[in-house]
Order: structure tokens, then sequence, then C-alpha cells
């Protein structure tokens, strides 16, 4: 699954498109490059390598396996939603951190708790920054500003309505 959770993109429609992906991305996993290296090599074909610079990527070699092989097909359809909102979350925390972390592009915990569950069912544990601070939980990242000394009295305040509300 961790191969394919990142090879696969999906449109605005929900229609399953490749992604390409750094290698770089599967370097904590063996197994994902293990199986890269098969499924890249003469009797498989289904994904391809591209080397530019110091930069090494792979993809899927054609759309068509989404369809036509039909465990992955299967794969994608089970988790169709969960690999949109991935997308929508990844780039949410892109904007983020292009905005130089603005407190008001955070989403909360409302927003976040579909996002954890997502992870969840993707199985994702390894998040790369920013997505990994993008997604903390609001009220860890509520608490901290009140161990802050310089946290004004109203925001204080603010704070403690918010930690009442999220419960």
């Amino acid at each position: 699954p961790l191969v394919f959770r990142e090879l696969v993109s999906m449109t605005a429609e929900g229609t399953a498109t490749r992604k390409r992906v750094s290698i770089e991305r599967f370097k904590d996993s063996p197994g994902a490059q293990e199986f890269i290296k098969e499924l890249c090599g003469p009797q498989a074909r289904l994904l391809v390598t591209d080397k530019k610079g110091n930069s090494a990527t792979v993809e899927v070699a054609h759309e068509k396996l989404f369809e036509s092989w039909p465990k992955l097909k299967k794969w994608i359809d089970e988790r169709r939603d969960a690999l949109r909102m991935k997308q929508q979350v990844e780039s949410a925390a892109r904007q983020w951190a292009e905005s130089g972390h603005q407190m008001s592009h955070l989403w909360r915990h409302e927003r976040l708790e579909p996002v954890y569950e997502m992870l969840e069912r993707l199985e994702i544990t390894d998040l790369d920054e920013p997505l990994n601070s993008f997604v903390r939980k609001e009220a860890n990242r509520l608490l901290e500003e009140l161990r802050d000394a310089e946290t004004t009295h109203y925001r204080r305040a603010e704070i403690g309505d918010r930690l009442a509300q999220i419960g």
C-alpha cells in the first residue's frame, strides 16, 4: 500500500491519476524499494523511474494500470475518498507553509478529525513536514500557546473557551 498510496493522485471527480514521486520518499522502507525495483523490471514494466541530476523519481507507467489490475483497482475504489482527502490536506499544508505558518491557515479540531481517520485508513504513520505540523492536534497547539509567557490574558481566555468547546 505504501508505494501506490504515494503514486496515486485523485482528480476532483474522483478519477485515479498517476503522480511522480521522489525515490527518496521510500528510503526508509526496504520493502517498498524492492517492490519498486520488481515493478520497474523488464518482466513487469509497471512502474518507471527517471533521474535528472541528483533527483530520481518513480511513477506508474500508464494510468490504465489503475483499472486493469483488479487488486489495485479494488484498493483504490475502497480508499477513493481517503486518497482525495490526503491530497487536499497535503495542498493545505503546503499553502500554510508558504504563508509563513500563519495560525489562521491551520485547520480546527472539527476539520482535523476526519484527517486522522484518513491517516489511519491509509496506514500513514510517517508524515513529512510541513504535513506533520499542519495536522497537529489543535488542543496541543493551544496548550503550547498557553505555556508561552507572552500570551495575553484575553488570548488565554479565548484558548480556555476553545479547549472547553473541543472537549
